[in-house]
């Protein structure tokens, strides 16, 4: 996978500009793409009898992928914020792949399908207790989240067993509320990507921040910054979650057995390393095209 060093390193050595840099990456991030449209989802949306391990994975791909789809649409310079966001969308949803993978008792599969319910439920009590605490003009919303909480599947006893049952009870041994329960895993971010592995946490030190300057509010996104660094930040973001989202591919292989899909030229793992190269395909492609310019021009001469 090309590196951000390797991208300054050509730059520097080639006189490729952020521009060049940036578009040619972004040629890698359409290739990787079009191969998880043309082959990939295919075979995801043919898939039958999904039992609940291969519903979590393939519910989480097909998110990665539309989020891939949004940066392959988004393909201007000026787009960078919803580019960036994506591009941390990605990050995130891969950790929740490679959780998933790497748990082999389905303990993990058992909390993503539960979290839904407590994610709902706390929604719904937050909404209804602001409006008993401000009475007035009763919106739509309230009468929908209270009939929510009002269904006996949704009692707080019940909700309360399903975070017991999953995520335990706090350090001090008392009931964990479902505002306690920000995520499926039960984990912050930083607490996933840490479990995961150095080279995930290190990833998230080296990116996440800078991510989520363009998507909260405030000036730490662009304040100081010229054209060509946000070129430069726009073509980063396609080698990030080039990276990012050929793991998930493999993952998503080897979840529902791809290597035997029927039209693929050559196992999964080799393809993807080929689509690795794709952006660097392009870059030389460029050197080749200014050599023979510049060829030409001697023979005219």
């Amino acid at each position: 996978m090309v590196k951000l060093e390797d991208l300054k390193k050509y730059s520097d050595s080639k006189d490729t500009s952020p521009h060049d840099g940036a578009d040619a990456f972004y040629c890698g991030t359409e290739q990787i793409h079009d191969f998880s449209q043309k082959v990939i989802i295919p075979v995801l949306k043919g898939q039958l009898n999904l039992n609940d391990r291969d519903k979590a994975i393939v519910g989480t791909y097909f998110r990665a992928h539309l989020c891939l789809s949004s940066m392959v649409r988004l393909n201007e310079f000026q787009y960078i914020q919803q580019v960036v966001s994506s591009a941390r969308t990605i990050f995130e949803l891969l950790v929740d792949l490679k959780i998933l993978h790497n748990d082999k008792s389905d303990e993990s599969t058992k909390k993503f399908h539960a979290f839904p319910q407590i994610a709902k439920y706390k929604s719904a009590e937050q909404m209804v207790q602001f409006l008993l605490n401000n009475p007035g003009n009763v919106p739509k919303e309230f009468t929908h989240r209270k009939k929510y909480l009002d269904d006996t599947a949704n009692s707080k006893n019940i909700i309360e067993s399903i975070i017991t049952k999953h995520w335990g009870l706090s350090n001090k041994g008392k009931q964990k509320r479902p505002q306690d329960i920000g995520h499926w895993t039960g984990l912050d971010f930083r607490k996933r990507v840490h479990d995961l592995g150095v080279e995930y946490e290190q990833l998230y030190l080296k990116i996440y921040d800078w991510q989520s300057w363009h998507i909260h509010s405030g000036s730490s996104g662009y304040v100081g910054l010229d054209k060509e660094a946000f070129e430069a930040g726009f073509g980063y973001s396609h080698v990030i979650v080039q990276q990012l989202f050929l793991e998930a591919i493999l993952i998503c292989g080897e979840e529902l057995h791809l290597d035997k899909i029927d039209n693929l030229e050559a196992p999964l793992k080799h393809i993807t390393e080929n689509l690795r190269l794709s952006s660097g395909k392009v870059l030389l492609q460029k050197d080749i095209e200014e050599l023979k310019k510049l060829g030409q021009k001697n023979i005219d001469k």
